[in-house]
């Protein structure tokens, strides 16, 4: 019989090497992709809210009727009212019972304001903010400890943007529109 001395192969340290490279590559992978997945749904969250806020306003533009935007008071849903009772013009005045419920969402993240919670955003006939006064301007933030591009929206009386929060809790001064 013939011996072969030159065997190829791998050696079991080897491969256990190899083994625990990949397992050190896929955890830190999902580490990742949790940070990743974490920070898209809060800046999912906060464009669905600017798209349900300018869609409130174009509603009052064309239905000719106040509509009124309302954050709950724990901050974690929000609803849209169309004001329909009385049926002409509406008497100016949310009421739930009387008024059309246009849409209620429940939120992932909870929100904050710089005027508090709950939060309404009345918009006038002609797309204007009614409830807020000439020159002021409000933020409503989502908290969570991701760094997503957007998390607050800067609301003014005629315009709302989409911002980063750069610390410092939910102000005007710390919401950086984009």
């Amino acid at each position: 019989m013939r011996t072969l001395s030159n065997e190829s192969g791998f050696t079991l340290t080897e491969l256990l090497i190899v083994l625990v490279i990949i397992v050190l590559l896929l955890s830190i992978a999902t580490l990742v992709f949790v940070d990743w997945n974490t920070k898209y749904n809060v800046e999912s969250e906060i464009k669905g809210l600017y798209a349900d806020i300018m869609s409130s306003r174009a509603g009052a533009l064309t239905r000719n009727r106040m509509h009124f935007f309302q954050i709950g008071a724990a901050g974690t849903s929000y609803t849209v009212i169309a004001d329909t009772d009385p049926a002409a013009f509406g008497d100016g005045n949310a009421n739930t019972g009387n008024d059309t419920v246009i849409m209620t969402k429940n939120l992932a993240y909870p929100l904050t304001s710089s005027i508090g919670i709950p939060v309404s955003i009345n918009f006038d006939s002609r797309g204007i903010i009614a409830s807020f006064n000439p020159g002021e301007t409000e933020v409503i933030c989502v908290n969570s400890n991701a760094n997503p591009d957007y998390n607050c929206l800067v609301v003014s009386q005629s315009r709302v943007s989409m911002g980063k929060l750069l610390g410092g809790g939910c102000a005007v001064i710390n919401c950086i529109a984009k």
